[in-house]
């Protein structure tokens, strides 16, 4: 849970604090293996789901196939779920309605992996002809995951056109929302996260968690728009730890201040991950990434944030929170000199 890491010269001695680690190689002890996750598949019960339905629209196979309404009920109730993998075909899927604007999961001990882009026709997979959107239909958020001791992962699912809304007196503020107890796990892999807009409220990320495991693999994140702390992941707490491997963020913004695209105020890590083209927001504190916790960055690019309007640079390493960071084997390419100090403040 989470990872350390030593810096040692080349001759195995190590580097006393403060030293500068010119011409010296760093060693890893201990570090977390980037893209390597729990991400077995359950295999006690599959349930199969299009859009429109099938047969008895039990779920229990392509010919009998959940529709849109059964699978909102199955995922709200959780007396189907156990350790189950869910199915969907390709096709548009607007889970949530004026009742269930977001779906709050506080189902305990659950083994839940929901994959896209199915044929039904003849049960093979391909996520780029057969894609699968999980739509809010730019009035609900999607789902809330809260239950002790419980595994969900979302392979091969398109996110988008998802707002904030407000229930019981609460914002809901992420299109998947994961916190609360540190036993939680939360795989997303090989998905696409894309025009939602969450700006009524703070802390308004496509991803928000607090509290939680969060492994995030060979996702996109698209022309996503948050109010502030974050557009594509705000994530808090000294139990949560949020891993990143093989992202691509563009066109994402805010319209307040710290992380356009990041706030990560846990401990983290990123690697092969590539940030660019962020759009300007209006506050000075625009940056691109805001970091605190402990965080280990590497491999990774981010480059033509031009359009970045920030007075503490693409990169923002708040002093104020205790951790510490490395960042290696990465390039940060300065945003227009004229709107910021560029690089990292």
């Amino acid at each position: 849970q989470g990872f350390q890491f030593k810096m040692t010269k080349t001759d195995g001695s190590a580097i006393p604090p403060k030293t500068s680690s010119k011409n010296f190689s760093f060693t890893r002890s201990h570090i977390m293996d980037f893209g390597v996750i729990d991400d077995t598949v359950p295999t006690e019960k599959v349930l199969y789901t299009t859009v429109s339905g099938a047969g008895t629209k039990d779920g229990s196979s392509w010919t009998n196939a959940f529709d849109v309404a059964a699978l909102r009920a199955a995922l709200v109730s959780g007396e189907e779920l156990g350790n189950v993998t869910i199915k969907m075909a390709g096709g548009t899927y607007v889970l949530n309605n004026d009742s269930e604007k977001f779906l709050s999961l506080a189902h305990e001990s659950k083994d839940v992996r929901i994959e896209g882009g199915y044929n039904p026709s003849d049960g093979t997979r391909n996520v780029a002809s057969q894609q699968t959107i999980l739509s809010g239909d730019k009035k609900y958020t999607i789902i809330g995951i809260f239950g002790a001791n419980s595994k969900f992962t979302f392979d091969g699912l398109t996110f988008k056109d998802c707002t904030q809304v407000s229930t019981d007196g609460n914002t809901c503020v992420g299109v998947i929302s994961v916190g609360l107890q540190k036993s939680i796990v939360v795989n997303i892999n090989n998905c696409r996260f894309e025009d939602n807009i969450m700006t009524s409220a703070a802390n308004g990320a496509v991803i928000y968690a607090s509290t939680a495991n969060i492994n995030v693999t060979n996702c996109v994140f698209a022309n996503n728009k948050g109010k502030e702390k974050g557009s594509c992941t705000y994530a808090t707490g000294a139990n949560c730890f949020f891993y990143m491997y093989n992202c691509v963020f563009y066109g994402n913004s805010i319209t307040g201040n710290h992380g356009s695209n990041l706030y990560q105020d846990c401990n983290w890590g990123m690697h092969k991950c590539t940030i660019y083209s962020t759009l300007e927001g209006t506050d000075k504190n625009h940056n691109v990434i805001y970091a605190t916790g402990n965080y280990i960055i590497s491999s990774c690019q981010i480059f033509g944030n031009t359009n970045c309007n920030s007075a503490m640079g693409v990169f923002r390493a708040d002093p104020t929170h205790l951790g510490s960071g490395l960042i290696v084997d990465t390039e940060i390419m300065a945003m227009h000199p004229s709107k910021g100090d560029g690089f990292i403040h």
